[in-house]
């Protein structure tokens, strides 16, 4: 019975945490889509220090250049990466603790 009480009160706990934790990625993807939108110079970061860093934002020319990917060819398998196997990296990454 005591067994029983304790697994009952940690899974309230994990309960708990994972509720927490899924609050923190949903503000966490609320903020970068905001911050996607966000364009020129800004208290932290300037503009160009940002399109150094591979950040262009919304732009036509930048969604022409993601529709047809270029993937690179895996070193372990030998074969060409897809786009389900680098969602498969991001997705886990992403959602395995509250999966």
């Amino acid at each position: 019975l005591l067994i029983l009480v304790l697994a009952v009160i940690g899974m309230d706990w994990v309960t708990r945490v994972q509720k927490f934790l899924l609050l923190m990625l949903i503000f966490a993807q609320i903020d970068m889509l905001v911050g996607s939108f966000l364009s020129g110079d800004t208290l932290y970061v300037k503009s160009d220090a940002r399109h150094a860093k591979g950040f262009t934002g919304w732009s036509v020319d930048t969604a022409n250049g993601n529709v047809d990917s270029d993937y690179l060819v895996s070193e372990a398998t030998g074969k060409k990466e897809s786009f389900m196997s680098v969602f498969g990296v991001f997705f886990t990454a992403v959602t395995g603790i509250v999966a």
